[in-house]
């Protein structure tokens, strides 16, 4: 029985990238893309500075405001049924 199973099953390989195929994915898509590239090393170097801000340093509150953005967004895929 296992072998008919196997037979039946198709592969799948072994990368696989979908694609966003509506507008609001795609806007969702960059959108999340746009959140991702702030949460990197170069960026993150440029706001890592001596700042207080509301008595937190800059960079704290940097990645506050990315953790909010990330949640804007995916509640907005949410919202629009992006899947």
């Amino acid at each position: 029985m296992s072998e008919e199973r196997k037979q039946k099953e198709p592969q799948l390989k072994p990368f696989v990238f979908v694609h966003p195929t509506t507008p609001k994915g795609k806007v969702c898509a960059v959108l999340f893309l746009i959140v991702i590239l702030c949460s990197i090393v170069p960026i993150i170097s440029l706001v890592n500075k001596p700042v207080l801000v509301l008595g937190m340093p800059l960079v704290m509150l940097w990645s506050i405001g990315i953790v909010l953005a990330v949640v804007i967004v995916l509640r907005l895929a949410l919202h629009w049924g992006v899947k």
